[in-house]
């Protein structure tokens, strides 16, 4: 058990901060993974260690990570190794120039809506796409993906029609085409 310090920063992904004799018992280095979690809630974070912050015995949850873990005020959190995600090597295969296959995409949907990966592998996977981008089956598949991973709504049966623009664009002139057509 880990007595638990919060850390006023946000870093936009789960980071647990460990002081490094700690880390090395744990047999984790900075930018390892590791399942923070308490009886209730478990989040996957990014190791980072500190000779000062942090005291041994000590875990550092940055805000979005304590808020995820700790939203009762918990005040001791478990903490132990966690593997790297099988996303890793699909971004991989992407970047390689692979094409995904349905189970690959929606286990990449799935790592991303639970924060399994970090920002770098996200980032990697756009740069994946850029420089090889998804044909039409990645893109049907990784739509369906996040729509059975995401919030849906659900409208009356009568016809509903929605347009999609950039907005703001100068020369978008989307709405005097499609109000007249509507």
């Amino acid at each position: 058990m880990y007595k638990v310090k919060k850390i006023s920063i946000d870093a936009g992904e789960h980071t647990v901060i460990l002081s490094e004799k700690d880390a090395k018992d744990l047999g984790v280095r900075s930018l390892d993974r590791v399942r923070v979690f308490t009886k209730e809630r478990t989040v996957t974070a990014i190791v980072e260690t500190s000779k000062e912050m942090i005291v041994e015995g000590e875990a550092g949850l940055l805000c979005a990570t304590y808020d995820a873990v700790c939203p009762n005020g918990e005040k001791e959190v478990d903490i132990l190794p966690a593997e790297r995600p099988e996303s890793v090597d699909i971004i991989q295969k992407k970047l390689e120039g692979q094409v995904l296959t349905p189970a690959e995409i929606r286990t990449l949907v799935k790592d991303m809506v639970n924060h399994n990966l970090s920002d770098i592998e996200l980032t990697a996977y756009v740069v994946a796409n850029q420089v090889k981008p998804m044909n039409l089956d990645e893109i049907t598949e990784l739509t369906k993906a996040m729509v059975e991973t995401g919030d849906t709504i659900e409208f009356d049966k009568r016809p509903l029609f929605d347009f999609h623009s950039i907005g703001g664009a100068p020369g978008n002139k989307i709405t005097m085409l499609v109000g007249p057509i509507v």
